[in-house]
């Protein structure tokens, strides 16, 4: 076979293996369901991002919602002391300056999950782990340990050359 035919041959091979790629792909073939853990991770992280989305909104029921134990308890007592307005204030000043939040899930099983989570402030972030649980078939936040203060290392918008 001449050079010229070969790399024509090749060229429609290609081509072909490509094309029938493509289509089982959009048959769905190749599609499958997400693994347990990556959808355990998912679940735990929208979690922590629901509760704290709740907070910047000044949500009371749905901040609450996103804890369980001793921890809800405290957070419910500190409602009653403060009231609902007072309380909600509370939570939009958590908010204030926080420019990022991103949360890494460091462990998980099937009641029981760590995550590590990071807010981004203009000149440090600052980072706690929280320790959830499943409980009714959500994860919630169970307790916390104290959050550590990280000095940036290029201040949060400094623009880039």
């Amino acid at each position: 076979m001449k050079r010229n035919t070969q790399a024509r041959v090749l060229a429609v091979v290609a081509l072909l293996g490509a094309l029938g790629v493509g289509g089982a792909r959009k048959a769905g073939w190749f599609e499958g369901a997400p693994a347990p853990a990556a959808a355990a991770e998912d679940a735990i992280s929208a979690s922590v991002y629901a509760t704290m989305n709740a907070a910047r909104a000044g949500d009371v029921n749905r901040y609450l919602a996103g804890y369980t134990g001793p921890m809800r308890v405290a957070l419910r007592r500190s409602l009653d002391d403060s009231g609902s307005a007072a309380f909600a204030r509370y939570l939009r000043s958590l908010d204030a300056g926080v420019k990022g939040l991103a949360v890494w899930v460091e462990s998980s099983g099937e009641r029981e999950a760590k995550a590590r989570v990071e807010w981004v402030y203009q000149e440090r972030n600052s980072v706690q782990f929280v320790y959830l649980e499943k409980e009714s078939g959500a994860w919630r936040i169970a307790r916390t340990e104290d959050d550590q203060t990280v000095k940036a290392a290029i201040p949060y918008g400094t623009p880039i050359r």
